[in-house]
């Protein structure tokens, strides 16, 4: 391992179990069953099997207060933040506009944003500027 990169110990004994023991109870659902407070979900598939029409619809639907594909509760209207890294925003304004046909939108609590197709979230330099980004588009 190089000195370059950061190197952390694993937790264990009383350490791992003064930790175990402080998290809380449940983690609060965003989105019940599907997406949690301060947790990431990836959807990955092999292109064009349907991954930004699912993105699009629990997108349109937790933004607007509804089920999440009808069935997946939410306790409040989300902000909901789409960041396409492949293709521009076109996609999902198809996904959206056909979404419109058949449930209403709330379009205040999505936001879009194309500017970092082609960025690497891996790279630290990449990653900071999309967190700052989404910090400043969408305040808590």
């Amino acid at each position: 391992m190089s000195d370059s990169i950061l190197s952390y110990n694993a937790i264990t004994g009383d350490a791992l179990n003064k930790e175990l023991h402080s998290i809380p109870d449940e983690r609060k659902a965003l989105i019940e069953g599907l997406v949690y407070e301060k947790s990431i979900l990836q959807v990955s598939a092999d292109p064009g099997v349907g991954k930004s029409t699912i993105v699009a619809c629990a997108i349109a639907q937790a933004a607007s207060g509804l089920p999440v594909f009808s069935v997946l509760h939410i306790s409040k209207p989300l902000k909901c933040y789409y960041i396409p890294f492949e293709r521009g925003r076109e996609e999902i304004y198809e996904r959206l506009l056909h979404m419109e046909s058949v449930m209403p939108l709330d379009y205040s609590n999505i936001f879009i944003n194309d500017n970092f197709i082609g960025a690497n979230v891996l790279d630290i330099r990449d990653a900071d500027k999309i967190i700052r980004t989404i910090k400043a588009d969408c305040p808590y």
